[in-house]
């Protein structure tokens, strides 16, 4: 995954990957910010039911090291994520 050219249906193959996966989880990248902390965020949106805004906001936590100003088009990713189709497409269940 490139950061810079992200798509919503890259975090969605990674989370289908996480539901695949044998548990538990590492989720990182270079930085463990950027890459990382969208998926972590769509994560806690699609499976533990967090609202788009309180996952927006962890990821822009400080300690967290987003680069917004580098790629502020992780935030308009999760903004408009689908969640309902998401959930669909991967056979989700609560």
């Amino acid at each position: 995954m490139r950061t810079s050219r992200l798509t919503e249906a890259e975090i969605i193959v990674a989370l289908m990957e996480i539901q695949r996966a044998q548990k538990p989880v590492l989720i990182h990248c270079w930085h463990g910010s950027d890459r990382t902390g969208v998926v972590v965020a769509a994560y806690r949106i699609v499976f533990e039911n967090w609202t788009i805004e309180n996952a927006i906001a962890e990821f822009r936590q400080k300690e967290y090291g987003y680069h917004e100003s580098w790629y502020p088009h992780l935030v308009n990713i999760l903004e408009n994520l689908d969640v309902e189709a998401i959930k669909s497409t991967m056979d989700y269940i609560p």
